[in-house]
């Protein structure tokens, strides 16, 4: 088994903000499968041409609270089943905002 330390974790972009996309990397290379959840959403992960490195896409919804959360990881290894949470920290985004006019039409059809 895997000591929790024993994976590493990247995320680009690395800041994760509210209504991000996140690709996640984790290094376990003797992993045979890796399965994933964050913020109550199913990862499905795929190993990478090196065979040392497996990945995920992850959306930040715009409506996901700031602050701590965890990803939780299942590794099936060949000694056995690995369970692992790596901390993220989610930050506030600032997007910007514009005012149109269209016509009501277009609204109210």
């Amino acid at each position: 088994m895997h000591e929790p330390g024993s994976a590493f974790e990247e995320l680009t972009p690395a800041g994760v903000v509210v209504g991000s996309p996140e690709l996640i990397r984790v290094g376990l290379p003797d992993a045979q499968e890796i399965s994933g959840e964050w913020m109550g959403q199913k990862l499905e992960f795929f190993q990478g041409s090196s065979k040392r490195d497996w990945y995920a896409l992850a959306g930040v919804d715009v409506g996901a609270q700031t602050g701590a959360s965890q990803l939780q990881l299942t590794a099936k290894l060949r000694s056995g089943e690995s369970h692992l949470e790596l901390p993220i920290e989610i930050h506030a985004a600032s997007y910007r905002t514009e005012k149109i006019s269209v016509a009501p039409g277009f609204v109210e059809p």
